[in-house]
């Protein structure tokens, strides 16, 4: 149910079968801009802030879950929805593939 609900873009209501998909499930019902981030937004540095996503998600698949968090977050807040469905499906089934 949860790898469905964030390929349609809405897990509200669905449970997080892990600890991969407890880090992903904020980006998708209530994704919050982090303080660089929306700075860098608002001087049009856009380019930079999905650069900063990208990085961000890659810490997080190290073992800092919350920076999956905040990448996906920036994504979806960038208007780059579709992308960031597509990398939390992708880092949900890496997660179960081990």
């Amino acid at each position: 149910m949860f790898l469905a609900g964030v390929a349609q873009g809405s897990v509200k209501g669905l449970t997080a079968p892990d600890s991969m998909a407890r880090a992903i499930a904020p980006a998708f019902t209530d994704p919050v801009l982090p303080d660089d981030i929306a700075e860098l937004v608002r001087q049009k540095r856009i380019g930079e802030a999905i650069l900063q996503a990208m990085a961000r998600i890659e810490s997080g698949v190290r073992g800092e879950l919350v920076k999956v968090t905040e990448g996906l977050s920036v994504l979806r807040k960038l208007g780059l929805e579709d992308v960031a469905r597509r990398t939390a499906l992708q880092l949900m089934l890496l997660e179960r593939n081990g």
